[in-house]
């Protein structure tokens, strides 16, 4: 019988949806994961009845699939974003990501450097590192969706600058997967280009100019405020990061940090510390200027004669450290050709300065840059009228001598030598001055005289100043009313002492008489008044406090009864003035004068002279304000008598040797003179004296009359 089924059938399954990519897709389900799948069945008959059926259970387990990624892909270069310096290691990393199911393992297959040598390869997770070689070491495990870096370093030695040099590197997965391995490939670029280069803002190779002032090295006084000033590029190829200056400030200047300015605008956290200035200044880019300045105060307790040199750095994370040229601050002054006499306030214009070498015979060749005392350096040179003079000489490697010569119209030429030692940085030195000419030096950054050798430390551009002198600094004249003489004369000596220069301080005048000539008391006038001279022996000599203009002294002296027919009479008049501000040294002077002795008729005769005036002053003695009375007759006890000239003078030329009696004739006195009332012999006011021997040790003694006035003289 034959039955026929008619109805509704419905089959139902559990599926697991799984997508499974070989290759560089993506695997979404682990490896390992079980996938089961069971079918079943309903049906229902035409009657409506229903029946279900169910299949066996199908189990599938998700295999391991290989894949992984690369990067970064950089196959061509950039100069800006390549760059690499030369004679530099680089580094470039490597990104690996397993993009499989699987934890797995990473290893190089292959590693090349078009240009250079890798030096170094290494794995690279989680902020740690892990050195490997191209030769096939594994990495670390690696979870499915984790990645790892490949530090690959290159050294760049020997490779040309503009070169490319492209790392390319092949890595493998290491699991045993169902489809098997999985490999991806990779290149990063590297282009050599220059480095950064902190230079002067002359460009490559041109030194770091530091100045103060506005120039290299300056004259500067305690107290004072100066500004330093640097300027710099960037002449490289690549931008200079993290530039900073230091600059250590020599003890003696304080710098001001709030006075720090980058290209005119105030600088951001500038700061001084232990004396020392740090400026950060940031990124300098390919051929970017900056000018870097500030101000500093020179303290009030630096001597003359210090100098304050300084050097500064510029330091950066792209450059080897740069320092600039030096910075000079001279304490006082330096340099200057100047008189000697009258100091700093008399530099000397239109000298010449020659440097020569060791022997005195040659110019020498000027090595260095001459300090901004003078623009345009030559040797020899002439000072202009600040009396400077600056050579450019840089800092010798060892000790090194020179001669300095100097000449100008009207002073006495100068031979010195220069002596310069060298520092430890040989960029400083040392200068020293010693006198080949006796003429006295000036003191270190001074202008007070020394004897020396005078020396000045640390520096560069200074020697010192040099002093020069007139020929005829201290002009000294004498002169004598008599060219011959006989025995018994009277001779007057007149003397002018006069500064050529300037005031000079104490002086003193020194008249050294011959033999066979007596100086006659009394006699001595300065500028007309009556100034005694200290006598000792032979030697008169007149002091004053000062000499700022002429100054002219007159005295009388007699020709002993002794001297020599044909005897030169030679005498000699020695002026010493101090010079001021260096009272250790003076401006010296002479003069001399002559008188021939000639035979006489009085040869064996003795001269008395004397003075009869009316005592003006009330003194005793004559001086300044008294009146000679002329036309007055004195006696001699033997009755020999002379008249008064208009001065008052009297002589007697040829009187006898031994002791004589004078007195005035009251006859002759004018209505305006009258005798004092003393009768003692030893008196001027007495109108007797007693001459106790014309000659008292040598010395002629005038025998002066004081009369009293009576009025009516003008």
């Amino acid at each position: 019988m034959t039955r026929t089924l008619r109805g509704v059938l419905g089959i139902a399954a559990t599926l697991l949806s799984l997508v499974l990519t070989s290759g560089g897709g993506s695997a979404t389900i682990p490896a390992g994961t079980k996938i089961v799948n069971q079918a079943s069945a309903t049906y229902q008959s035409v009657a409506g009845t229903g029946f279900v059926t169910t299949s066996n259970v199908v189990t599938v387990a998700v295999a391991e699939i290989a894949s992984m990624t690369l990067g970064p892909q950089d196959p061509s270069c950039s100069a800006a974003s390549d760059a690499v310096y030369p004679k530099t290691t680089f580094t470039r990393t490597f990104t690996a990501t397993n993009t499989s199911n699987g934890t797995d393992a990473f290893k190089i297959t292959s590693l090349t450097a078009s240009a250079g040598t890798i030096t170094s390869v290494a794995f690279v997770s989680g902020g740690a590192s892990e050195a490997t070689s191209a030769d096939g070491t594994s990495s670390p495990p690696v979870p499915p969706g984790g990645s790892i870096g490949i530090a690959v370093t290159v050294s760049d030695a020997g490779v040309a600058l503009g070169a490319k040099m492209i790392v390319s590197i092949t890595v493998a997965t290491t699991a045993k997967a169902a489809y098997g391995v999985a490999s991806a490939s990779a290149q990063q670029c590297g282009f050599v280009k220059s480095p950064a280069d902190l230079s002067g803002d002359l460009g490559a190779g041109s030194p770091i100019v530091k100045t103060v002032d506005g120039t290299d090295a300056i004259q500067s006084s305690a107290g004072a405020t100066v500004t330093y000033d640097i300027q710099f590029m960037n002449s490289g190829g690549s931008t200079a990061t993290d530039v900073t200056l230091d600059d250590p400030v020599p003890s003696g200047v304080v710098p001001l940090a709030t006075s720090v300015t980058i290209d005119g605008a105030p600088a951001h956290g500038a700061t001084v510390r232990d004396n020392a200035l740090t400026v950060p200044i940031g990124s300098v880019a390919i051929g970017a200027k900056v000018d870097v300045s500030f101000k500093a105060t020179v303290a009030a307790s630096v001597p003359s004669g210090t100098s304050l040199v300084n050097t500064a750095t510029l330091t950066s994370s792209s450059t080897a450290p740069a320092k600039t040229l030096p910075a000079t601050v001279f304490v006082g002054a330096g340099n200057v050709v100047y008189d000697g006499d009258v100091g700093r306030s008399a530099p000397i214009s239109g000298a010449l300065v020659s440097l020569l070498d060791a022997a005195g015979t040659a110019p020498m060749p000027l090595t260095g840059t001459a300090v901004a005392l003078n623009a345009k350096q030559s040797n020899p040179m002439t000072t202009g009228t600040l009396g400077l003079y600056a050579f450019g000489v840089a800092a010798p490697k060892a000790t090194t001598t020179y001669v300095v010569t100097v000449t100008a119209p009207g002073y006495v030429p100068r031979k010195l030598r220069l002596t310069l030692v060298p520092d430890a940085s040989d960029t400083l030195y040392s200068a020293t001055f010693t006198s080949l000419d006796g003429q006295p030096l000036a003191v270190p950054g001074g202008f007070t005289l020394e004897a020396g050798p005078s020396s000045i430390l640390d520096v560069y551009g200074f020697f010192g100043n040099i002093p020069m002198f007139k020929a005829q600094r201290l002009l000294v004249t004498k002169v004598v009313d008599r060219n011959a003489a006989s025995s018994g004369d009277r001779l007057m000596y007149v003397v002018t002492v006069a500064s050529a220069t300037t005031t000079f301080g104490a002086t003193t005048v020194v008249d050294d008489l011959p033999p066979f000539v007596a100086y006659a008391p009394g006699t001595s006038r300065v500028d007309g008044a009556r100034v005694e001279p200290v006598v000792s022996g032979s030697h008169l000599t007149w002091t004053f406090p000062a000499l700022s203009s002429e100054q002219t002294i007159s005295f009388a002296a007699v020709v002993l009864p002794n001297a020599t027919d044909g005897t030169t009479l030679t005498n000699e008049v020695v002026a010493n003035a101090a010079i001021p501000g260096s009272p250790k040294f003076f401006a010296t002077g002479r003069a001399e004068a002559q008188t021939v002795v000639v035979p006489g008729l009085f040869s064996n005769r003795i001269p008395i002279t004397g003075r009869v005036y009316l005592d003006l002053a009330g003194t005793g003695r004559f001086v300044r304000g008294d009146v000679g009375v002329a036309a007055v007759r004195v006696w001699l006890e033997d009755g020999e008598s002379v008249t008064t000239d208009p001065q008052g003078r009297f002589d007697f030329p040829a009187a006898r040797p031994g002791m004589h009696v004078l007195h005035v004739d009251a006859e002759t006195l004018p209505p305006s003179a009258a005798f004092f009332p003393t009768r003692a012999y030893d008196d001027e006011r007495s109108p007797v004296r007693l001459a106790h021997g014309p000659f008292d040790g040598g010395l002629l003694q005038d025998v002066n009359f004081a009369l009293r006035p009576t009025g009516g003289h003008p």
